[in-house]
């Protein structure tokens, strides 16, 4: 569904009369889009999960280290687990912009995947956590097809406007999508 939903966001935004940065960014999530789609068709099918959908620091109230309430299940469905860490992690790297594609960041995020993996019974498969990044990349691209289901020009400009640094590193990553790989695996 990636490639037809980044379409439909992009086919909205070009509804307007663009200018030459936000037809860039409508140009540069289209061919993200089938370059991930491409790359994902190379995986195995992983199994599927409830998973959270939207698991971020806004919806995960810690007591004394530990989970008391999980909130806002708006975007709960069954997908592959590592979509809910994906999106942790692109939260992450983008809430964080100062240092997106280094090897220390990298290192960061590896961490964290680690972390993850720590409290698994079933613990992350090699072909999964080759899959992360780009999964980090379909989180992102799926933001810029909610600009099809925007109320209005303004809300829709301004959706693709906070998401072009994004769809930047996001581009950069899938350049590099070897190093990506070998470092969440």
């Amino acid at each position: 569904h990636l490639v037809p939903g980044v379409r439909r966001g992009t086919r909205r935004l070009r509804e307007w009369n663009l200018t030459p940065a936000e037809r860039e960014l409508a140009e540069r999530a289209d061919g993200l889009a089938r370059r991930v789609a491409d790359a994902e068709r190379a995986l195995p099918e992983f199994p599927r999960q409830l998973v959270h959908g939207d698991y971020w620091d806004d919806n995960v109230l810690l007591r004394a280290e530990r989970i008391v309430l999980v909130a806002d299940l708006d975007f709960m469905g069954e997908r592959a687990r590592i979509d809910d860490l994906a999106l942790t992690l692109y939260y992450t790297n983008s809430t964080f912009a100062d240092d997106q594609v280094s090897d220390a960041r990298l290192g960061q995020l590896r961490t964290l995947v680690d972390a993850y993996a720590s409290g698994l019974d079933d613990p992350l498969s090699g072909f999964e956590r080759r899959a992360i990044p780009l999964a980090i990349a379909r989180t992102t691209l799926g933001f810029i097809a909610m600009i099809a289901e925007t109320d209005s020009e303004a809300t829709g400009r301004n959706h693709a406007a906070e998401m072009a640094p994004d769809l930047a590193w996001v581009a950069a990553l899938v350049d590099d999508l070897d190093r990506w790989q070998e470092a969440m695996a």
